[in-house]
């Protein structure tokens, strides 16, 4: 293999004999005593940050949104730092329109470096890539964390860096010869962070249509959750209000608002409602485990709580759209969640 290091700063950029593996080697995070001589780095292991190759317009777009979380000082920071003064990127007046402009800007001139040589694209989904593991989400929110995570599962592995930044490798004289992703420890400080120490157990709140029931419960166990079905658990000789209790040790809950029952206001029309105890339920979980933590799914021209207004749902489709929204939920909440199995 021939090396080609590249410096930047601290560091070298070596291009693996695949032409598409980029690594570069932060130095002091070495796990041998390599002095950032390619030479010195064969047959050793190596703990190096990876630096998406590729991103897609959609995930180049998305990482400028993700920026938003280090505010208007950090825009002019980094436009210092990538020596994009003389240019209108990551400038505007409010944050969505400095992210739009930075965004513009990297995608109208591909061919634009940072000043150690980095592509441009690829230093804005690193930067983002370390706001969305540290949990950060001043200026953002579930919207921005959730777009930035599809795109860069959609655009595959080497680009994804929402889940891990850096990776230990093997390197010999034929080229990298073995790799495992690591964890980049996150701020213990950071709400993402505690959340994502949740357990994986979700509950399912349901009423009567068990075809509903078994598919959400079902696409959590190939997400690798347990469901907590309430009529699945042990009855223990405890009543009903008890055995709820003693099952309600969870991470999340899904709540289905199926069109189980009827009701309207004393001298009104009936129209279709969700089963009294999953109204109780969902308002338990919320006053429980928060807002964040709670997904409902509508099924039909369900009426819902006058009470309800900034609770998440979204509508449970016959197409299997509800999985991807899930998954997002999921995801912004801090779980991990494997892209590859959201699909139908």
């Amino acid at each position: 293999m021939t090396f080609a290091p590249v410096l930047w700063g601290s560091g070298v950029e070596i291009d693996g004999n695949t032409g598409t593996d980029r690594w570069r080697i932060d130095l002091p995070l070495l796990t041998s005593r390599a002095q950032g001589k390619p030479e010195d780095c064969v047959g050793q292991e190596l703990q190096v940050k990876r630096i998406p190759p590729f991103p897609s317009r959609a995930t180049v777009i998305a990482a400028a949104n993700m920026l938003k979380a280090e505010g208007h000082a950090g825009f002019d920071a980094m436009r210092l730092e990538y020596d994009l003064q003389h240019t209108d990127a990551g400038t505007g007046a409010g944050l969505r329109d400095r992210a739009t402009s930075l965004a513009s800007y990297a995608l109208n001139n591909p061919d634009a470096r940072t000043p150690d040589g980095m592509s441009l694209q690829s230093a804005i989904v690193t930067r983002a890539g370390e706001i969305y593991r540290s949990g950060k989400i001043a200026n953002i929110g579930n919207k921005e964390r959730s777009a930035f995570k599809l795109a860069s599962a959609q655009d595959g592995r080497l680009n994804d860096v929402t889940e891990f930044g850096a990776e230990v490798v093997t390197i010999n004289d034929g080229g990298v010869v073995g790799r495992r992703p690591i964890a980049v420890p996150s701020d213990p400080q950071s709400s993402h962070s505690v959340k994502s120490k949740r357990p994986r157990r979700v509950f399912v709140v349901h009423g009567h249509d068990d075809a509903a029931r078994e598919a959400v419960a079902r696409f959590l166990e190939r997400l690798e959750f347990e469901p907590i079905v309430l009529h699945e658990q042990a009855n223990r000789g405890g009543t009903i209000i008890e055995k709820f209790e003693a099952n309600s040790d969870v991470g999340y809950a899904v709540v289905l608002l199926t069109p189980d029952d009827e009701g309207s206001k004393t001298g009104s029309t009936a129209s279709p409602r969700a089963r009294q105890n999953v109204i109780f339920e969902w308002g338990y979980f919320v006053g429980r485990l928060g807002r964040e933590h709670v997904f409902a799914l509508k099924k039909g021209n369900v009426e819902l709580p006058s009470d309800s207004q900034g609770w998440v749902w979204e509508v449970l489709d016959e197409h299997g759209a509800w999985r991807q929204k899930l998954a997002k939920e999921l995801d912004a909440a801090g779980f991990s969640v494997d892209w590859s199995k959201v699909a139908p």
